[in-house]
């Protein structure tokens, strides 16, 4: 599990072993920010399936002569819309079957 900010951090879960992992274009992703919902969306917004967004990144390297290497990490994007959090903040970011992450902000 991955959550990402603007590439400006992310927060990384133990590996999900692909046998074991759900179909992402229905995985439900929620963002709680201070107790509330704050956003709340599945995989199949991200390009109509995460794969997708990850062929299209590897489609526009290959067009410059560039490419995906092993271990690279890659985020495909976001299922929740963009929250701007401010000090004293605390996020919780779950994704259905995946785990979730949790943080607070000083």
């Amino acid at each position: 599990m991955a959550d990402d900010f603007f590439a400006a951090g992310c927060v990384l879960g133990k590996a999900v072993a692909r046998t074991g992992a759900p179909d992402l274009r229905g995985v439900v992703g929620r963002a709680v920010i201070n107790g509330k919902a704050a956003g709340r969306g599945t995989g199949a917004d991200v390009l109509g399936h995460p794969h997708n967004a990850l062929a299209w990144l590897a489609n526009h390297l290959a067009a410059e002569g560039r490419g995906l290497h092993a271990g690279q990490i890659v985020l495909t994007g976001s299922l929740v819309k963009t929250v701007w959090l401010k000090a004293g903040d605390s996020v919780i970011m779950e994704l259905e079957g995946l785990g979730l992450a949790k943080v607070a902000f000083t």
